[in-house]
């Protein structure tokens, strides 16, 4: 059905991201959830949910680095959801010290993340990271 929308009108953000969360409801298929997700910020690139979505795809997909690319300056980014993100990313990728500043501007852009936060932070012991 959404590839018949498709052909009717490509141009739609939103059909790309509706058929990107469909997709990504599988595993399977979370790479073709975040190439739809790609084409939809190409349509519309200020849209701040799909950029969030698509760096969800790239954080579910273990490729930390994406995650720090797409948040990086980019809108979406500077919000709660997309610093928290992006310091879980950093943290995957062994910069703690950064992790724990986006941590720390995440509790400050929405103070309600604090205890979700905290947990994060309180397991971020650099020994098990460690081999």
């Amino acid at each position: 059905m959404g590839r018949m929308s498709l052909v009717l009108d490509p141009g739609s953000a939103g059909l790309y991201r509706l058929m990107a969360l469909s997709a990504s409801r599988s595993s399977q298929e979370m790479a073709i959830g975040a190439g739809l997700l790609k084409r939809a910020l190409a349509l519309q690139p200020s849209w701040v949910d799909a950029r969030l979505a698509l760096a969800g795809a790239w954080f579910a997909l273990n490729d930390f680095e994406a995650v720090e690319r797409e948040l990086h300056q980019r809108e979406g980014g500077e919000t709660g959801e997309g610093t928290m993100l992006r310091g879980r990313a950093l943290l995957a990728l062994e910069r703690f010290d950064e992790a724990d500043a986006f941590f720390e501007m995440a509790v400050r852009l929405e103070p309600d993340r604090w205890p979700s936060i905290n947990i994060v932070r309180q397991t971020m012991d650099r020994s098990l990271f460690r081999a």
